[in-house]
């Protein structure tokens, strides 16, 4: 923008001038008598300019940095919102790997044993502990990037006075060495002993004895040392404990099966339209919306739009966008192997439903919903998802600047204040010059705004509304900038308004705008396009200037 704003200038300050001149003059010459003099009626017109500027179409419609202004080679405008949207976790995809299991091994003895002399019994097998999942989720492989693995393993042997050697080793845990996880405890019957084993590093093998599904495998041997006169009754037994604590995942490996969940909820604002008041008619030719998905799990997923419309800046009304040929649901691509992702864009125009009527109502928001089937197809599946692992969509919607206006409504409310109390102004004429360069006709009314007294006024008659003349478009929509010629407007304030004018605080806005022979023609919008406006103020007043003896 190409703004230069001219100082304004202090009608008081000129007055006051003007009574010290006469003050000075009688004081200094005594040789002149005035004492015969009549009291002067002073009027003076002071002409104040107060903005000349130039904006051009682009700086009209970039109202905030989440807008861009793009042009193409002809130098046709289009607005483009986008933004990043945050998604759902993956790990939600999954059951807490946070557990603990409870498992207890009888001796088997089928009655009452005293031991007449020392003597060893020795046991040994390998026991799964099944993993709770949903119903239809498989696991198979985790790795663990920390994690602790805690084992209390309690002796209920009450009778035996010797020391519980138990070996263990967990097939199902392979340790960073490659080496299966295993130690070794002895503990007093009756007690509880405890093994804390740091899981860092770790791989979990799901796939138990035969390859069954869920199941952490224990293989252990037992000793149980019998001193003379020690008794084993046949309901003793000993027991493990088994906790997977403070897990964080590098990666997990399964069949998650068939699961639903909502991908985001989210809209997009557009700013642009934050003042309309929801009365009147904006039609673009060509709007787009584009959703990008990024997806790095390994889950095939199918998305549905749930929800998607627009709703009214003003009203809170939605306007559904219906789908023609454009496939709700529809499939997103799915990574193959860990590490990598995959891309899906999603066009929505004209073309594939009624996104030509985003702009009925007018929205300050486009509000989108989308749900997820996760594993879509019949089972086995083959799913991963890594620390690394991310859903990622990118939202745009495109508005190329194209198209109609028809009666349309704006109200915005500004800061104004002259900061000066003119009690002597009899009225004021607002000069205004515009070289509208834009196809777009505005009529507009200004009310004062004083914050004790409200609206106190307002500036504009009936012949002074149609405030900028729509340029004369080509039969291809386009304002030739140099058939533009300068329009100039005098609005005379008289004594009332002009005072209200120095006493306002704010200025409301209200403007009625519709594009160059609308509804009948399309309008395009280039970059060239240029609004020039100039705006002086031309004071009067009357003033008694009666000089001192």
């Amino acid at each position: 923008m190409n703004n230069k704003t001219k100082p304004k200038t202090n009608l008081l300050s000129h007055i006051a001038l003007l009574l010290f001149m006469l003050v000075v003059l009688k004081g200094c010459d005594k040789r002149y008598n005035i004492d015969g003099f009549e009291p002067l009626l002073w009027t003076p017109e002071i002409a104040v300019p107060l903005l000349d500027a130039e904006i051009s179409v682009a700086d009209l419609l970039a109202r905030n940095n989440l807008d861009v202004v793009q042009t193409d080679k002809d130098g046709k405008i289009t607005l483009v919102y986008e933004t990043e949207i945050q998604t759902f976790n993956p790990f939600s995809l999954i059951p807490s790997l946070d557990q603990e299991f409870s498992y207890q091994i009888p001796l088997g003895f089928p009655g009452k044993i005293t031991a007449t002399a020392p003597k060893e019994f020795a046991f040994d097998d390998i026991e799964e502990i099944e993993f709770p999942t949903d119903s239809g989720m498989t696991l198979k492989e985790l790795k663990l990037k920390s994690g602790v693995l805690q084992l209390e393993i309690t002796v209920n042997v009450p009778g035996v006075t010797k020391d519980f050697e138990l070996a263990l080793k967990i097939p199902s845990i392979v340790m960073p060495s490659g080496e299966s996880l295993g130690d070794s405890v002895s503990i007093k019957p009756g007690t509880t002993g405890t093994l804390n084993i740091d899981l860092g590093g770790a791989v979990i093998d799901f796939e138990g004895v035969g390859n069954a599904d869920n199941k952490i495998t224990i293989d252990y041997k037992a000793v149980l040392a019998m001193a003379s006169g020690d008794v084993i009754e046949s309901a003793d037994n000993f027991g493990f404990t088994f906790r997977l604590k403070d897990l964080k995942i590098e990666h997990i490996i399964g069949d998650f099966g068939n699961q639903s969940t909502t991908v985001v909820h989210d809209s997009l604002r557009l700013d642009i339209f934050e003042k309309a008041s929801g009365l009147g008619d904006i039609q673009l030719t060509n709007p787009q919306l584009y959703l990008k998905f990024t997806n790095g799990i390994g889950l095939p997923f199918q998305l549905s739009f749930t929800d998607l419309y627009t709703k009214n800046a003003a009203t809170g009304e939605k306007f559904d966008i219906l789908y023609s040929t454009f496939q709700n649901p529809f499939v997103i691509n799915s990574p193959l192997e860990l590490g990598d992702s995959a891309t899906t864009e999603v066009k929505i125009d004209k073309s594939n439903t009624d996104f030509a009527n985003i702009l009925k109502p007018t929205p300050k928001f486009i509000v989108y919903k989308v749900d997820a089937e996760v594993n879509p197809g019949p089972a086995p599946h083959y799913n991963f998802i890594s620390d690394q692992s991310f859903f990622n969509i990118t939202c745009k919607a495109v508005l190329p600047i194209e198209g109609l206006v028809n009666d349309f409504h704006l109200t915005d409310t500004l800061d104004f204040g002259l900061n000066q109390t003119i009690e002597e102004l009899d009225s004021a004429t607002l000069n205004l010059r515009i070289t509208n360069g834009l196809p777009i006709d505005a009529y507009l009314q200004i009310y004062l705004y004083n914050e004790e007294r409200g609206v106190i006024d307002s500036l504009l008659t009936t012949s002074t509304k149609h405030i900028f003349k729509a340029g004369i478009a080509d039969a291809q929509g386009k304002v030739n900038q140099s058939d533009v010629i300068e329009d100039q407007l005098l609005i005379i304030l008289d004594k009332v308004k002009a005072v209200n004018l120095f006493q306002a605080e704010k200025m409301i806005l209200q403007t009625r705008m519709s594009t160059y022979n609308a509804p009948n023609q399309s309008i395009a919008f280039y970059d060239d396009y240029k609004l020039g406006i100039s705006v002086g103020i031309k004071l009067k007043g009357e003033i008694e200037l009666s000089l001192p003896e």
